[in-house]
């Protein structure tokens, strides 16, 4: 098969695929690959319905079925409850308190260009750069799983006064976060 008639069946195949179909003089021509795998499934037609009218499959996750019933039928209902939880504690990054209990960690740390910041991390008793650690909340802010959870989990989360924030590396943190969980997991029934 030369360029040409492979290009008139396969235009869009990439250089790569072109050299190794075409055939030399020499050489006995190759069959062309055949779609090998599963067919596709159908596209969606509508928001909440696939090609025909019917309704959106679940999801299966180890031997059950998910619904997804948010953001147009792509999200499940935890999806959706942990998008909630990311975006309240990124727009709660500048909570005054938080920054108060940050500010009362630092030093002056004088580097090559100048003034920088080194952190203390309260648990360790060692200094940090500002990526290398996080501020603790004392009190979890807990669960958001649904709208009953979303109260208290925003008292949690913006609690007043730097004595209910302290600082901790990366690796203290963790530590702390691994133990309630620990701790979780035995207490739960």
């Amino acid at each position: 098969m030369t360029r040409a008639e492979f290009l008139a069946i396969r235009p869009n195949a990439t250089e790569a695929q072109i050299r190794a179909n075409i055939s030399h003089p020499d050489t006995p021509p190759r069959p062309l690959p055949q779609a090998q795998g599963r067919p596709r499934r159908a596209k969606v037609a509508q928001v909440g319905t696939l090609a025909g009218g019917q309704a959106p499959r679940p999801k299966k996750r180890g031997g059950r079925q998910v619904d997804r019933t948010r953001n147009g039928g792509t999200w499940t209902e935890a999806r959706f409850w942990q998008q909630v939880r990311s975006a309240l504690r990124r727009g709660f990054r500048f909570w005054k308190p938080l920054q108060d209990a940050l500010a009362a960690a630092r030093i002056a740390s004088p580097g090559p260009h100048g003034a920088k910041w080194a952190f203390r991390c309260q648990e360790c008793t060692r200094y940090f750069r500002r990526k290398e650690i996080e501020v603790d909340h004392r009190e979890p802010c807990g669960r958001l799983l649904g709208p009953e959870d979303l109260a208290e989990f925003l008292r949690r989360l913006t609690p007043e006064g730097t004595g209910a924030f302290r600082v901790l590396c990366v690796k203290c943190h963790r530590e702390k976060t691994d133990r309630e969980a620990a701790a979780k997991k035995i207490l739960a029934p």
